[in-house]
Formats: C-alpha cells, sequence, structure tokens
C-alpha cells in the first residue's frame, strides 16, 4: 500500500512542482493500493484553492482531484488516531497535520498489517515515519 500525504499528492494537480513526474508515476502504477487521511481531501482543495490564480484550468484541476480521490482508501480522522497523533506531537515535535498523518499511516498499518510506503515532501514528516518503521519516499529527491 501507498499512504499519500498532502505535499505529495498535490503535485499532480500543480503542475510547476518538484517531484510531479514521479507522484503522477506512483498513482497510475498503483491504483489498486491507494491510501490517505480524510484530512487529505480538506487540505488538497485547501492548497489547490489557495492557488487558484496560478492555476490554469482551476475547476478541472478541483474536479480532477475529486475523481481520484475516489480511488483511495480513505482512513478516518477518529479518536485512535487523534489521540496517538498527540503523543507524536510530543515524540517528534511534529506540526498538527502532520502528527494525524503519521498517525493515520501507523493506524493503516496496524489495521492491515501490509507494508506500507509514505510518500510525503514534508522531511519532518519523513523522518518520523522512518523512524516509526515505515517504508518513505519523497518524490522530491532525486535518485
Amino acid at each position: 500500500m501507498i499512504y499519500f500525504d498532502t505535499s505529495a499528492l498535490a503535485k499532480k494537480y500543480l503542475k510547476k512542482e518538484k517531484g510531479r513526474s514521479k507522484v503522477l508515476e506512483l498513482l497510475e502504477s498503483n491504483t489498486q493500493h491507494l491510501v490517505s487521511s480524510a484530512l487529505t481531501h480538506l487540505e488538497v482543495i485547501s492548497a489547490l484553492t489557495r492557488r487558484q490564480k496560478e492555476i490554469a484550468g482551476f475547476e478541472k484541476a478541483v474536479d480532477a482531484f475529486r475523481d481520484d480521490w475516489d480511488t483511495f482508501i480513505v482512513w478516518a480522522v477518529d479518536g485512535d488516531v487523534l489521540d496517538d497523533a498527540v503523543g507524536l506531537i510530543g515524540l517528534y515535535k511534529l506540526k498538527a497535520a502532520d502528527a494525524i498523518h503519521l498517525a493515520t499511516a501507523r493506524s493503516v498499518r496496524r489495521h492491515t498489517k501490509d507494508q506500507l510506503l509514505v510518500v510525503s515532501s514534508d522531511r519532518e514528516l519523513l523522518t518520523a515515519a522512518k523512524q516509526e518503521g515505515l517504508l518513505i519516499m519523497d518524490p522530491e529527491a532525486t535518485s
């Protein structure tokens, strides 16, 4: 399974973003195994809306995201995820949203027992995810 946080997934709809081609490759080759937090929906819509003036075809980008979102396993931000996120903030000094993403990824791993790749361009989140034993990928990194 592949867990996308907002910093990675938004790249598909923001055409000038570094790492976009890697995100497209991952999305196209793994359509059955994509997962993200319910928070991501809100964050991607916010990111697109805040950059609306620089996005040619803004409405099409939003519609494409909404269509793509239907292919994701959307993991709820429930009380257990929030409780875990609080602990992760203390442990790794993460921003709230990053802690929710990491707590969600940990919940996915616990409940599915699948190997999980966390895709993000947020260094703090990736560092913490790696310390948690998760596979990580920064689509902006050169290989």
